[in-house]
């Protein structure tokens, strides 16, 4: 029985490994999340570009599709794509998906007005506190107890270019965004002048890996997981990972007319 199955399971391994080489594209669902991503960016932004030539490198294309976060989620979960980049990791995710190696690091702070000056060394310290929320993303979990204890509130945007908005126009008090993104978007898309008035406090409230996220209700999710690991390392092995990296903080992949970055 044992040598029956053997071959049985060499057939299958190589059934799915050929259907992935030869079948339809793999089907990424993303957002926007400039300079990572981003559908008015060069290669979709740096995380895009990443992701797609980490695929390339193993004989697969990426196909993505650009939506508000909370349904690249949801619509992963569900099976409805095969993938999605840029997630932290949690205990609920990891039970939902595969994760991939990190894709690249980096971290979130607290942005206020510099006319409201910011203290805080422990979530409790923001309770009193009105804070900008982007729809879908990891902090939430981390607030919302926060706010019950308290008199603030959750204030929730579908992007985070509309909470950077809220904030300058003293609509939130604080906004949690990564550094890069929030930078981003102070030099780029606010009004001239409105950086000079924000500004971040140092201590991060999450930082870390980000990964691509792998439905487990995909039947080849364990092989594409596979194959994108193995680009990725080739992609890092090779160099070019970090020339797209330097390629990012240039500004090279920014839209026209944008500025620097």
């Amino acid at each position: 029985m044992v040598k029956r199955f053997i071959p049985l399971l060499i057939i299958l391994a190589t059934f799915f490994a050929t259907a992935l080489q030869a079948g339809e594209p793999i089907k990424i669902a993303t957002g926007e999340w400039p300079p990572y991503f981003s559908e008015s960016f060069e290669f979709g932004g740096f995380g895009a570009k990443i992701c797609a030539e980490a695929f390339a490198l193993s004989g697969l294309e990426a196909e993505y599709s650009c939506m508000p976060w909370k349904r690249a989620y949801e619509s992963t979960k569900l099976g409805q794509f095969d993938a999605s980049p840029g997630w932290r990791k949690n205990t609920d995710r990891e039970s939902l998906f595969y994760f991939s190696d990190p894709i690249f690091y980096t971290n979130s702070v607290l942005f206020h007005r510099k006319g409201t000056p910011l203290n805080w060394n422990k979530l409790e310290d923001l309770k009193d506190k009105t804070i900008g929320i982007t729809l879908g993303y990891s902090y939430i979990p981390l607030l919302k107890p926060v706010m019950e204890n308290g008199k603030g509130r959750l204030d929730i945007a579908p992007t985070d270019e509309i909470n950077m908005i809220k904030l300058a126009a003293g609509r939130i008090d604080i906004f949690p965004c990564s550094r890069a993104v929030g930078y981003y978007l102070l030099r780029t898309k606010m009004l001239p002048g409105t950086g000079d008035s924000i500004t971040n406090h140092p201590k991060p409230i999450e930082e870390g890996a980000v990964y691509m996220i792998i439905s487990k209700k995909i039947h080849n999710g364990r092989e594409i997981l596979s194959k994108f690991n193995e680009g990725l390392k080739e992609l890092k092995d090779s160099g070019l990972y970090d020339q797209y990296l330097t390629e990012s903080l240039r500004g090279d992949y920014l839209p026209q007319n944008d500025g620097e970055y």
